[in-house]
């Protein structure tokens, strides 16, 4: 019998299995009740937009795991079919709609300041942003963190589920002309 204890840094919760090498070579099993993890979501409010049109894109970060969760930097990096509008005023509000201190570098690189996302817990930003090319326009945001009570870092991005704009459909019209020889 080969006994010993381990502790196992949080991770994503359910049964592992890791190999224990050295001297001996056996197999444990252990199940993770601790972690971290975060979840996004990105969303436009309209679906059809016309180019020069402006919209609004809202993104909710969750701590869906059962570990508090601080150091959140946010980023999306627009495709050029959009850009921010040019008053983009940028809100970030937790899930009683309080204001969220935050910090961003003039892109959508947005830092939470003084704040860890407690267990259960969501941010949401909102910002517009305006059409800048016809057809589908689809774009994603992603979120970094670090567990803090083990200071692991811990992400995930929107990837699954993006955030896609399209243009009106366009009417062509012909005209042609037709002479008749009486």
């Amino acid at each position: 019998v080969f006994d010993f204890s381990a502790i196992i840094n949080p991770q994503t919760a359910g049964n592992k299995i890791n190999k224990i090498t050295g001297t001996l070579a056996d197999i444990a099993n252990y199940y993770v009740y601790e972690y971290g993890e975060l979840s996004i979501a990105k969303v436009a409010d309209a679906s059809v937009v016309n180019v020069g049109d402006t919209f609004n894109y809202e993104i909710t970060v969750t701590n869906s795991g059962t570990l508090d969760i601080s150091n959140i930097v946010i980023s999306d990096a627009l495709p050029a079919c959009v850009e921010l509008n040019e008053a983009v005023e940028i809100t970030v509000v937790d899930q009683n709609n309080l204001p969220v201190e935050f910090t961003t570098n003039g892109n959508l690189n947005i830092a939470i300041q003084n704040r860890s996302l407690n267990i259960g817990e969501y941010f949401k930003i909102k910002f517009s942003a305006k059409k800048m090319t016809s057809g589908v326009c689809c774009n994603v945001a992603s979120v970094t963190g670090v567990v803090t009570a083990y200071g692991i870092n811990t992400s995930a991005s929107s990837t699954n589920s993006p955030a896609c704009v399209t243009s009106p459909p366009t009417s062509v019209i012909e005209v042609s002309k037709c002479i008749v020889d009486p």
